[in-house]
């Protein structure tokens, strides 16, 4: 889905040696490292010691139960995704498990497509946890590069949208309140998806209604929108404030969007990406925003939460910027 495959380490603590097995056949043994433990104090053990990419979790083990060990997993490593596997019927299990921080919870008798589907959605999130978003160093960053930072469950989401959107071709629309990273999406789906060779450039919705009114004058017939920008616009280009583009321009880029040419990778060398401070619901509410261009933009819509509704991000977020902090004051200081 974007990401250069590598081979991959799980671990699978389960007293079940036919577990281990089922892995290796799911994932194929050329592409990941299938590790058993049939203890809970042996996988914490072999959890600490590794940096594995998933871990699966049994829930009866013949030391305890694995809903009580999901923290002490996380504590080793907070971005290493846990997939908690149990035989209990009800939703309590389940509900306890993710409240405690599993990345997904499956039941017995498992699924195999689902689980296969599960594992791999689970190896894309830590991948794209450990990737760095490369920033270009005229930067308002003032750094080089920076990494997407959060385990809450809305920021796993945005991860495994990121790895959805990243190799098509098609629009996106990220939304969230400022300060909360949409720039940092943006890139990563850039750098994950196919215009990766091409540059990512950030354009305001007044220079794009200009560039676009510039284009109209010069293009005949000035229907044809793409005509004229085709050769200006090459790459990614992050279009901020969905909301303060022109009735007129919303209404050229959703005909431009809604040809196929705009779809197929192979046929255009652009992909627009557009983002929004203000919720799009209440956008259209106040007419701001076309009701067919949302609609056309829904299914690649990529909802950041607010930084206040994630809470238990907030350690790993203050490590985070110290770190930052000191990369910069090092910086400074050499130079």
């Amino acid at each position: 889905m974007g990401i250069t495959p590598k081979q991959e380490m799980i671990l699978v603590i389960d007293d079940d040696p036919g577990m281990s097995t089922i892995i290796e056949g799911l994932t194929g043994l050329n592409r990941s490292q299938v590790i058993r433990a049939a203890t809970l104090v042996e996988g914490i053990e072999l959890a600490a010691a590794s940096r594995f990419d998933v871990v699966l979790l049994d829930h009866s083990l013949p030391d305890g139960e694995g809903l009580d060990h999901i923290h002490t997993l996380l504590l080793q490593d907070r971005l290493r995704p846990v997939l908690y596997i149990t035989a209990q019927s009800g939703s309590q299990t389940a509900i306890q498990a993710i409240k405690r921080g599993a990345y997904e919870y499956l039941s017995k008798p498992l699924d195999f497509n689902l689980l296969r589907k599960r594992i791999a959605e689970a190896i894309e999130y830590r991948q794209l946890t450990r990737l760095p978003v490369m920033i270009e160093k005229e930067s308002s960053a003032g750094i080089d590069s920076d990494v997407l930072v959060g385990r809450c469950r809305a920021m796993q989401d945005v991860y495994k949208a990121i790895g959805r959107l990243a190799p098509l071709a098609t629009p996106a629309l990220i939304e969230g309140e400022a300060g909360t990273g949409k720039e940092m999406i943006a890139r990563a789906i850039h750098q994950h998806g196919n215009f990766q060779d091409t540059p990512f450039q950030i354009i305001s919705s007044d220079e794009f209604n200009s560039r676009l009114a510039q284009t109209e004058k010069s293009t005949n017939p000035p229907d044809s929108i793409w005509a004229g920008l085709e050769s200006e616009f090459n790459g990614t280009f992050l279009v901020e404030e969905i909301g303060e583009l022109t009735q007129n321009v919303q209404q050229r880029v959703l005909r431009w969007l809604q040809t196929p040419r705009s779809i197929e990778a192979e046929l255009t060398k652009c992909r627009l990406i557009f983002s929004s401070t203000i919720p799009c619901r209440e956008l259209i509410e106040t007419n701001r925003l076309r009701g067919d261009l949302f609609y056309f933009l829904s299914p690649y819509i990529i909802r950041v939460p607010a930084l206040r509704d994630r809470p238990e991000d907030f350690d790993l977020l203050i490590a985070h910027f110290m770190q930052r902090l000191a990369r910069i004051s090092s910086a400074d200081g050499r130079s």
